[in-house]
């Protein structure tokens, strides 16, 4: 398999969330890794192929989120790392940072092992936290108007 054509399926995965231009390049016993990191860190595995496809199309549907920023993609030797990020919603109007890597050990122009790993932030904007739990606290519309001026 020629490797321009697997460093652009990548670079979609890693831009779009969207793995299916990936999946002709999967090792017939390709391994999956996904771990989250946050206070408690979780992660999951899969094996095969068929595994690893049917995995990746439930979790990563048409409406992932793409990067807001240029996506970063290293390689050496047999290993590939692409880096994304992006925000994701929460209740409350919250947003959440999450830094993405994605993992890539190629042999023969295939893919045998892949490692998606997500770090969620825990920092929030502070307008944000207090804009829906107190009336006077200005908003990311609100800041820099002249007509609504927020006094401590």
């Amino acid at each position: 398999m020629d490797s321009k054509g697997l460093h652009d399926a990548i670079r979609i995965a890693a831009e779009t969330g969207r793995f299916d231009p990936l999946f002709g390049y999967f090792a017939d016993d390709i391994e999956l890794r996904i771990s989250v990191a946050l206070q408690s860190p979780a992660s999951e595995s899969r094996r095969g192929r068929r595994s690893v496809i049917g995995h990746l199309q439930r979790l990563h549907s048409s409406d992932s989120l793409t990067s807001e920023e240029p996506v970063d993609v290293f390689s050496s030797g047999n290993r590939i790392v692409a880096c994304r990020y992006a925000s994701v919603a929460i209740a409350g109007g919250l947003t959440v940072r999450d830094e993405c890597a994605l993992l890539f050990d190629i042999r023969d122009g295939l893919i045998e092992h892949l490692g998606i790993h997500h770090e969620l932030s825990t920092l929030l904007d502070r307008a944000e936290v207090l804009g829906p739990f107190h009336k006077d606290a200005p908003t990311r519309a609100s800041i820099g108007r002249s007509e609504e001026r927020f006094v401590p």
